[in-house]
């Protein structure tokens, strides 16, 4: 049997088992072995989480707070092939964001950080820096006569002056402004999880959106293989002499490439599958196993199909290492031009699986504002052996400045271990650190 055959060769070479080992290991080193966690919330809770918010004023609020927070370090955050590029505005276009802000706000530079100082010292306590960002943002005040098209028209603006990839291009703003959830909401949201998704519905989502990253580029270097395997034996002469058709010959080609591409993701897949239903199980529900390879199936087959397919076309067409490389090429393109998987939902989704393992985190301490401190801190963390990937330095957190200025350090860990070797350092050294939680409150250690 065709079929049979093509499964059999494309089993022996070397390229498919790379693939293999690469999708297991891309998978696992991003969720673990026991990734799988459902809490139901509880009357009382400090924290319910976030979720993102459609609210215009809100949307508006987070923005302009985040705007004036760059406008005031003088520096604003880009994003340009997914890696992270600090932008440097000149005198005259700093001017220009602070007539945006200006005109948003109805105050002067001068008001509203005197504002937000203002409400850091209603607190009660000059070196208190625990209200989490959406909570700043609520109070952040917006001109009567400040519409949302104005903003709109504003941030488009704030783009042009500081490049593509912004906090304020209207995708990332949109995707980044929160709202904190009540205890009803969180606690529909847990429901819903339970008797809509069954548990393992919503788990299979989580890995979808895993395997849509790689999927949609590892299938091509097996399609690739398979398509040069013959013009490297030079074997068009023998298609021609058999009577097998090309098409019946690719098709079966075709056929194998995405089944083979399919079967570790289904096996990958499998100790989520279990763990949701455990999960499940806790709740006095019912997983479902089927459902949760419907999920599975339903969106990594059209994926794998598609690419498989331009694949074999187009190294066909161009022929060796330039079809590869081009494809390659076509993939990096796609994603970052947007899409369901644009680059903000890619680096967010390695984002957490990193933070979930305690990989990357980030803490907070409180520094005197003068020369050598930041220097004390980073030869501690050198010491320590943390990598420092990114610095927040606020000077607007306390009224004192010499008593508050406050230091954001996220940095790479070996894991949980070395992530508490790193805050209890810190501590002894008479730092108060704090950890920075993924949503941007705060929890002291």
């Amino acid at each position: 049997m065709l079929l049979k055959k093509e499964l059999g060769l494309t089993l022996k070479s070397l390229t498919y088992w790379l693939v293999v080992l690469f999708i297991g290991f891309f998978l696992f080193t991003q969720l673990g072995s026991d990734f799988v966690s459902l809490k139901q919330p509880e009357p009382g809770q400090s924290d319910y989480g976030t979720t993102q918010t459609t609210n215009k004023k809100d949307i508006q609020q987070q923005t302009l707070y985040l705007l004036l927070q760059q406008y005031n370090n003088e520096s604003y955050n880009t994003y340009p092939f997914g890696f992270l590029k600090v932008v440097k505005l000149t005198k005259s276009d700093q001017a220009k964001i602070k007539e945006i802000l200006e005109q948003a706000t109805g105050l002067s530079i001068q008001e509203l950080n005197q504002a937000q100082l203002e409400q850091t010292k209603q607190a009660g306590d000059e070196t208190a820096y625990l209200t989490d960002p959406i909570t700043l943002a609520e109070a952040f005040p917006l001109a009567k006569d400040y519409t949302y098209q104005n903003f709109e028209k504003d941030m488009i603006k704030v783009e042009k002056l500081i490049g593509e990839g912004s906090d304020f291009s209207s995708d990332a703003y949109l995707h980044q402004s929160m709202k904190n959830m009540t205890y009803e909401e969180a606690n529909e949201a847990f429901k819903t999880t339970l008797t809509k998704d069954r548990v393992s519905g919503a788990f299979a989502r989580v890995i979808c959106d895993y395997l849509g990253i790689i999927l949609s580029l590892v299938p091509v270097f097996v399609a690739a293989t398979v398509v040069l395997r013959d013009k490297r034996a030079h074997s068009q002469l023998v298609i021609q002499t058999k009577k097998v058709s090309s098409f019946r010959l690719q098709g079966s080609r075709f056929v194998a490439t995405t089944l083979l591409i399919l079967l570790p993701v289904l096996v990958f897949s499998l100790l989520p599958a279990v763990q949701s239903i455990y999960v499940a199980q806790n709740y006095h529900q019912t997983g479902d196993l089927l459902l949760f390879y419907q999920y599975i199936i339903g969106w990594t087959v059209p994926t794998i199909v598609a690419v498989v397919g331009i694949s074999f076309l187009i190294t066909t067409v161009l022929n060796g290492l330039v079809s590869v490389l081009f494809q390659l090429g076509f993939w990096l393109l796609s994603i970052l031009s947007g899409g369901n998987m644009d680059v903000i939902t890619m680096s967010s989704i390695v984002q957490h699986g990193l933070i979930e393992r305690d990989r990357v985190f980030t803490v907070s301490v409180l520094l005197p504002d003068k020369p050598g401190e930041l220097a004390r801190v980073s030869a501690l963390l050198a010491k320590e052996q943390g990598n420092i990937i990114k610095l927040e330095h606020n000077q607007f957190i306390s009224i004192n400045r010499n008593a508050a200025v406050e230091l954001r350090i996220t940095m790479e860990a070996f894991g949980t271990e070395h992530k508490n070797q790193i805050v209890s350092a810190l501590t002894s050294a008479g730092y108060r650190p704090k950890l920075v939680k993924f949503k941007g409150t705060y929890s002291e250690m």
